[in-house]
């Protein structure tokens, strides 16, 4: 019944359902891009501006542990199918 009420403007002490699932998508994003920004400060590669493709290719192997490959790929700009060669 509350939640009903928020969602129609009856009641202003609290998110609506629109508002919750939004801030559950942000939070997720959130997640996601400092997940991004440690993994790319956690190694020199990117910071000494080495970046040949097989030098990404093995710092990918050393970190598929702790990140997703897909998420590697992306923020590296190399394919991941290319990361298993």
């Amino acid at each position: 019944m509350r939640q009903s009420q928020l969602n129609a403007g009856d009641r202003s002490d609290g998110l609506t359902s629109a508002e919750r699932q939004e801030m559950a998508r942000l939070s997720k994003r959130v997640k996601q891009l400092e997940m991004e920004r440690e993994m790319l400060k956690s190694h020199d590669l990117v910071r000494t501006g080495k970046h040949g493709a097989e030098a990404l290719f093995g710092l990918m192997k050393a970190y598929q542990a702790k990140y997703p490959v897909r998420v590697m790929s992306r923020v590296l700009k190399v394919s991941a199918s290319g990361s298993c060669a």
